[in-house]
């Protein structure tokens, strides 16, 4: 688990493509994941870091004093990294020495240690996917929750005036999305991913475009439209002396969707809001349906596609249910050919073969017909109707 975030995020406007360390760059070309664009030093804590990688990279021990003793290196002049494009290779190929596919097997069966290794590296692949947001050509602006100022009182019981500073989780948004006409929400699914995810699995163990949400960055701009990145998972931080303490606004998945509806979406310009979430992400949008369905800004919500949701349409009151089965479609893990009608309950959302049968393939199978769905709705459902 990464520590506490101690430096200010990275200002893309000032640094675009920032700096690293030698320390940054070995361990990034030992894992195979290209160079982590960091204007600062965000290395994880020397307590979380297990004894393997430590002997590998000793200068994770000391980051401050590796900071201010090694020299620094311009990405820029090395390798800028930008988000890979349509014919890009797989991650595994942006290797600069490994030249060869994610291992988990390195410790000869022992399975903790291969966990814990994969664990490791999967928390740089979150730092790497996160800088990626916000370099070129996505360019997304970092926010907090909880905003500054607008901290729930309860916080303020077991936390310090130095450790409220730090209990923040990161989203992400496009420059424009306090004033375009159309919003977009993504929404990832629950456990390790982070922002930019949509399945580390598949970051990891096949490719960037596949289990990172650039492709749709790419199309929704492609399209003029506004975006902001939820980050449901990020919900405690720890500090030293085993203190484990909650993030206000975000102390879990909904907890987090309802602080970024009401004080990032709800005061946004736009007039239309379309939701593309997956699997509990899903959970989290229903959960926010159901609580604002009677409020008048529920009527900027355009429809929500869901990848292989993990909701449960039965639960949910029966308005929100008869407005799903006009407005939402669930691209759901099928061996049915991609878009094929699985079937609609009376009530809830239409169910739609993503084309793949493993849930996590879902969102990049599915990706050109939730953009379909997402341009045209009344053309897209009109084809589903007829059968």
């Amino acid at each position: 688990m990464l520590f506490a975030p101690e430096l200010a995020p990275l200002d893309p406007a000032t640094s675009p493509y920032g700096l690293a360390t030698p320390a940054h760059l070995a361990l990034l070309r030992k894992f195979g994941l290209g160079f982590l664009p960091t204007g600062q030093m965000v290395h994880p804590h020397p307590d979380s870091i297990p004894a393997w990688l430590l002997e590998e990279c000793p200068g994770l021990r000391d980051p401050v004093a590796l900071s201010k003793s090694m020299p620094k290196v311009d990405l820029e002049a090395l390798a800028p990294v930008a988000a890979p494009g349509p014919d890009a290779p797989p991650l595994a190929s942006l290797t600069l020495e490994l030249g060869s596919p994610f291992t988990f097997d390195v410790f000869g069966g022992r399975h903790g240690e291969n966990q814990a290794r994969y664990e490791q590296i999967g928390d740089v692949v979150a730092l790497h996917v996160e800088w990626l947001l916000m370099l070129p050509p996505f360019g997304l602006t970092l926010g907090t929750v909880p905003l500054p100022g607008k901290v729930p009182v309860s916080a303020f019981l077991d936390a310090s005036p130095r450790e409220l500073e730090l209990l923040r989780s990161r989203i992400y948004f496009s420059p424009n999305y306090a004033t375009c006409e159309r919003l977009v929400v993504l929404i990832q699914g629950k456990g390790a991913v982070r922002p930019g995810q949509w399945a580390r699995s598949l970051i990891m163990n096949d490719n960037m475009e596949a289990g990172a949400i650039f492709p749709y960055l790419r199309e929704i701009f492609a399209r003029g439209l506004g975006v902001i990145v939820l980050n449901p998972n990020n919900n405690h931080v720890e500090f030293p002396g085993a203190k484990r303490l909650p993030i206000p606004g975000s102390e879990n998945a909904i907890a987090h969707t309802l602080y970024v509806w009401e004080n990032f979406i709800r005061p946004a310009a736009c007039s239309s809001i379309d939701f593309v979430v997956h699997s509990f992400g899903g959970v989290c949008a229903v959960e926010l349906l159901a609580k604002i369905e009677h409020r008048r800004d529920f009527k900027r919500i355009n429809q929500v596609l869901f990848t292989d949701s993990f909701h449960d349409d039965d639960v949910l009151p029966r308005s929100t249910r008869v407005w799903l089965s006009k407005n939402s479609v669930n691209f759901a893990a099928s061996t049915l050919p991609a878009g094929t009608k699985i079937g609609r309950p009376s009530e809830g959302a239409l169910q739609v073969s993503a084309g793949h049968p493993r849930h996590e393939y879902s969102s990049c199978k599915a990706m050109s017909m939730v953009m379909a769905c997402l341009m045209d709705k009344a053309q897209f459902r009109q084809q589903f109707e007829r059968r």
